[in-house]
């Protein structure tokens, strides 16, 4: 059931168990049972967990699905300050970050409203600020928003982010080496003590491999980390792959770096890792290595589920409106996706979307 907590102890047992499956079977029933009850605040919590799970495991494209649908929950729940959701909106907006998808994350972050929020609710969404500041390029804002009071109590996310993190990689930015080798080594020891799964803390590994004192000691960490994550692990490998595709030039391996990188951005463009896919790109160019072509049929795989959702029914005719009741959604929410549905499949009117996919079986099959 959604709402007993025993459904969230035995979910998370199951997970650091290394039986992610069963872990998604359990909240997949959690997830019916509330829709079928019609309980906004139920269906949220196992949403939330079901897409934070989903996401560690390696699928990005299931996981902020899940993620996107608890934040609207949240703002239909009659606990609009369910501590999920604020959570939910504070993962959202880190892994749209890391799909290259800034404006969602802008836009969640306009909704979490901090004067009306206390406790851990605050310190999540301080965190959330404090990631987004880094992204856009403001270390210096990262570190006040991380040293604010009460925002370093990093309650359930703390195996997705936290302030030693943020701080650590803020520290760096602003040329603060020994801040950062501190912060870092203490964030690799609390989570080693709670025994964080390594596809949990891939930032804080990364930061590690930048951080080391020689090429060896970083590769040696990254090799580590590559070891102890399972094959499904496909987007934390991507990361750790092009770190170590930037090594292996350096030794002058030009084939196995070019190896790796057409590797990553397979991924990339499979999870829909927009600048992943544009760094790997630029690195194969470099080292004179063909990047591998975009199709049609590989781009539509970047699409979210929502995304598909909206572009199958936008593909048969149907107006936003129109969407928009079918799918229970606003039709604001319906023109955010297909702006997001336009950038990835490189087209710019629903004309054209028509055109370009008049010939693909998947939507041709859906409308």
């Amino acid at each position: 059931f959604a709402d007993d907590p025993t459904t969230y102890l035995l979910t998370g047992a199951l997970y650091l168990g290394e039986r992610s499956d069963a872990a998604i079977d359990l909240l997949d029933r959690a997830v019916e049972d509330a829709g079928r009850r019609g309980r906004a605040s139920s269906e949220l919590s196992a949403r939330f967990t079901r897409g934070a799970i989903r996401i560690i495991g390696g699928d990005l494209r299931e996981g902020l699905d899940d993620l996107e649908a608890a934040v609207g929950l949240g703002r239909l729940s009659a606990a609009p300050h369910h501590l999920y959701a604020a959570s939910a909106g504070a993962l959202l907006v880190r892994y749209s970050q890391l799909v290259g998808d800034s404006d969602r994350a802008a836009a969640v972050l306009a909704h979490l409203d901090e004067a009306r929020l206390v406790g851990p609710h605050l310190a999540i969404v301080r965190l959330a600020t404090a990631d987004h500041h880094l992204h856009l390029g403001a270390p210096q804002l990262a570190l006040r928003d991380v040293a604010g009071e009460g925002s370093r109590d990093d309650g359930i996310l703390a195996w997705t982010f936290s302030w030693r993190s943020i701080a650590a990689a803020a520290s760096l930015e602003i040329g603060d080496h020994d801040r950062a080798i501190e912060l870092n080594a203490a964030e690799l020891v609390a989570l080693e003590q709670q025994q964080v799964p390594v596809a949990a803390r891939i930032d804080a590994v990364l930061l590690s491999a930048r951080l080391a004192p020689d090429a060896a000691t970083a590769r040696s960490r990254l090799d580590a980390a590559v070891a102890a994550l399972a094959t499904r692990h496909r987007w934390q490998r991507a990361l750790l792959h092009e770190r170590l595709a930037e090594l292996d030039v350096l030794d002058g391996d030009i084939d196995l770096a070019g190896d790796r990188l057409l590797e990553v951005m397979r991924v990339a463009i499979d999870q829909g890792i927009a600048p992943l896919e544009d760094r790997a790109r630029h690195a194969l160019r470099r080292i004179g290595r063909e990047p591998i072509a975009r199709s049609m049929q590989v781009r539509l795989r970047s699409l979210t589920p929502s995304e598909s959702r909206v572009a199958s029914r936008a593909f048969a005719g149907k107006t936003n409106r129109a969407i928009a009741q079918e799918l229970f959604v606003t039709v604001k929410t319906v023109e955010f996706h297909l702006g997001r549905v336009y950038r990835k499949l490189g087209i710019g009117s629903r004309a054209e979307l028509v055109d370009r996919l008049g010939e693909l079986d998947r939507f041709s099959d859906s409308a």
